[in-house]
């Protein structure tokens, strides 16, 4: 019995230990908030939805809907929410959901846009839509929205559709040959 006192002891003291330490290396060195201050600093922030991610959902192409801080953007932009896109996974990734909206504020003022969890960027809410700023403007047109998943599927079936018809036309040709012979 006593020895499994020190043993238990040192068992959550090694548990006390592994919590503590992850808490307290947060990467970040604050939360992003949420008040137009902190937007009033970032070099670009705009509105968009994620029309496709890719790199683990790491990277989005989005579709810009409002710009509210910053240069001129065009309507479909990259944005990269890892300091290592060619890296695993780092401490700092920011991931994006697909068909969501969000206020990014990146760190740099062009595409491709540098994001991550240390930034402010966060999904919209109508709290978010309150603090739109008077003089907020639309993108210009252009841009790469990246290949629809439309044409994507028809190429593939086309594709598919001229493979089945030639192996039928070879197979075909070879009974035909064989039955001459």
């Amino acid at each position: 019995m006593s020895c499994r006192l020190p043993a238990t002891l040192l068992v959550l003291a090694g548990l006390m230990w592994v919590f503590l330490s992850s808490t307290a290396s947060a990467s970040c060195a604050g939360l992003p908030g949420q008040s137009s201050a902190v937007f009033a600093n970032a070099p670009v922030v705009f509105v968009g939805t994620v029309v496709s991610t890719s790199n683990g959902d790491r990277e989005a192409t989005v579709k810009v809907e409002s710009i509210w801080r910053g240069p001129d953007l065009l309507t479909y932009v990259r944005v990269v929410g890892t300091p290592e896109p060619a890296a695993q996974a780092t401490s700092v990734d920011r991931t994006y959901k697909a068909g969501s909206r969000y206020l990014f504020v990146p760190t740099n003022s062009s595409s491709p846009f540098q994001d991550n969890n240390c930034t402010a960027t966060q999904l919209y809410t109508a709290a978010l839509a309150a603090q739109a700023p008077a003089d907020a403007r639309v993108p210009q047109p252009g841009g790469d929205p990246g290949p629809p998943l439309a044409t994507n599927l028809l190429l593939w079936l086309g594709v598919g559709a001229l493979l089945v018809v030639a192996g039928a036309g070879v197979v075909v040709w070879r009974w035909r040959v064989r039955r001459t012979l």
